[in-house]
Order: structure tokens, then sequence, then C-alpha cells
């Protein structure tokens, strides 16, 4: 092909590409905690992300599956947390006082 002056620019990626192409090099990855006990006081049983398993401590970990990880054990302390909160709802407490009954407690919260 003849050369006509136009300077070739290389494709545009989008952002799923463009993460894919960051997470081949390591000087993108990143460094993930796992904590050694949950909010219960008891061991960690660790993340599980495509079949493989990410135990107590850090790991290593390309950009996509660091954010995957971090993900499950943000959301594995949100329900910790929802456990430990004694939180009634309020449509039941609503009821309860409609039918003239005391609401259920737990009396060890």
């Amino acid at each position: 092909m003849a050369d006509n002056g136009k300077v070739v620019e290389a494709p545009k990626l989008n952002v799923t590409q463009q993460r894919i192409a960051d997470a081949a090099d390591k000087a993108n990855w990143e460094w993930v905690v796992v904590p050694d006990h949950d909010l219960f006081g008891k061991p960690h049983k660790g993340v599980i992300h495509n079949f493989v398993t990410y135990g107590p401590g850090r790991h290593f970990l390309d950009p996509l599956i660091a954010e995957q990880v971090r993900t499950n054990v943000a959301n594995g302390m949100t329900g910790e947390m929802r456990v430990m909160q004694s939180q009634t709802p309020p449509g039941y407490l609503e009821i309860m006082k409609k039918i003239g009954r005391e609401p259920a407690t737990n009396p060890n919260f």
C-alpha cells in the first residue's frame, strides 16, 4: 500500500477493554487484604472468586479481581453488621401496636 501521509491511530478501547489491558501490566496490580477474623471474632473463611479462594491475609491481584475481592469482603462485613444490629422494622411495630400486642424481642441483644 502507498503511504498517503495520513497517520494511523490505534483504535480506541472501551472501558472494559482498557481495564483488561491495564490488568495485564503488573505495575497496575493492587494489594488486597482479607481480614483474619470476622466481626464476630471467628476466623474468616476467605473469599471465593472464579473458583479461587483468597484466604485471610494480603493478596497481590490484578485490578479486576482486586475490585471483586474487595467488594466481596465489604459485602460480607455489611451482612455481619446487619446481623449484629437489633433494629425492628417499623411496619412490624405498627402492626403489633394495632392488634394490641407487645413486639417480640430477643433478650440477647
